[in-house]
């Protein structure tokens, strides 16, 4: 599960099931700033968790565009199935995973990534964090 967030503003998430055939196309796309980030510190947040009894994973994002700790949220998506691979059947079944292509990642990994294509940028103070999800009412 990818939370990005785009120079120009936007955030969205991508869901990448294989790496590099298994991308889907960016879902709950929202305009998060109207302003650059270019040569400005700003604070963003990705959470992910399983829900629906881990058969769906909620993805939400937030932003803090003037690195002040004001938090607000910008996306909130729920993955529970029908988020295809966009990469043809033969590419995506090429990597013979045995995953479907609208597989739903409930199982997270021992491993987490920080990214950034084609641009660089000045990080400081990553982290990533285990949660506790909400408890949801029945």
């Amino acid at each position: 599960m990818k939370g990005r967030l785009l120079t120009d503003g936007t955030a969205n998430w991508k869901k990448e099931i294989w790496h590099d055939g298994g991308y889907t196309d960016a879902r709950g796309t929202e305009q998060a700033s109207d302003d650059s980030f270019i040569d400005k510190w700003i604070g963003w947040k990705v959470i992910m968790y399983n829900t629906q009894e881990d058969n769906a994973v909620k993805m939400e994002s937030y932003l803090d565009e003037d690195n002040n700790n004001d938090w607000k949220q910008v996306t909130s998506l729920v993955d529970s199935g029908d988020w295809f691979a966009s990469s043809s059947d033969e590419k995506f079944f090429s990597a013979d995973c045995g995953l479907p292509k609208d597989y739903i990642v409930t199982n997270s990994g021992p491993v987490a990534a920080f990214r950034s294509d084609g641009i660089i940028w000045d990080f400081r103070d990553l982290s990533v964090r285990e949660i506790q999800p909400p408890v949801t009412k029945r």
